[in-house]
C-alpha cells in the first residue's frame, strides 16, 4: 500500500507542469502605426492555451504581472470596445444633460440666475476606439509573437497592416 502511494505521488510530480513560482511581468507601449492605441483587450497566449490578460492604459501604456514565460501569441482586440464605447458615450450624454437641468433648476430654486457663472455640461468621452486589422484578435492568425522570461520586462509592440 505504502508502494502504491509513494508512486502515485512521485508520477505525479513528473510531467510538463508549470512552475508557479516562476512568472514574468511584462510592459510597454503598445501602438498602431506609431499612434497609441488608448484601450484594448490584449491577451498573452501560451503554447498550451492558456491567456494572460494585460491591461491597457488610456496612454497606450499596458502591463501584465504574474504571466508564464516562454514564447507568447499576442492577440489585441479593439471591436468590443467600439460597442461599448457607443453605450458609454449615450450614457454619459444623458447624464450631463440631466446635470444640466438639474443644476438649472437649482439656481432657479435658490433665486440665481444662471448667468456667465452657471456650470457648464461636462465633455463629451474621450473616443478610445481605434480601429485595428482583425488578425490581431485571434492568436491562430496574430504574427505578434513574444519570448518571455522570469522577472521585468519591456515589450514595446506596434501593430501595422
Amino acid at each position: 500500500m505504502t508502494l502504491i502511494c509513494t508512486f502515485v505521488l512521485v508520477g505525479l510530480g513528473c510531467g510538463p507542469s508549470v512552475n508557479p513560482g516562476v512568472s514574468g511581468r511584462v510592459s510597454g507601449a503598445l501602438t498602431y502605426k506609431g499612434q497609441p492605441i488608448k484601450a484594448a483587450v490584449m491577451n498573452f497566449h501560451s503554447p498550451q492555451g492558456i491567456a494572460y490578460a494585460a491591461l491597457v492604459a488610456s496612454d497606450g501604456t499596458y502591463a501584465a504581472e504574474d504571466i508564464g514565460i516562454g514564447e507568447m501569441i499576442v492577440t489585441v482586440e479593439t471591436e468590443s470596445l467600439k460597442k461599448n464605447q457607443a453605450a458609454v458615450s449615450s450614457t454619459s450624454k444623458d447624464f450631463a444633460a440631466r446635470m444640466a437641468m438639474n443644476q438649472s433648476s437649482m439656481r432657479r430654486n435658490e433665486g440665481g440666475g444662471g448667468g456667465a457663472n452657471s456650470a457648464a455640461p461636462p465633455p463629451p468621452p474621450v473616443d478610445l476606439y481605434i480601429k485595428i486589422p482583425a488578425k490581431y484578435s485571434n492568436p491562430k492568425t496574430s504574427p505578434l509573437t513574444v519570448t518571455l522570461k522570469a522577472g521585468r520586462q519591456v515589450q514595446n509592440i506596434d501593430l501595422t497592416d
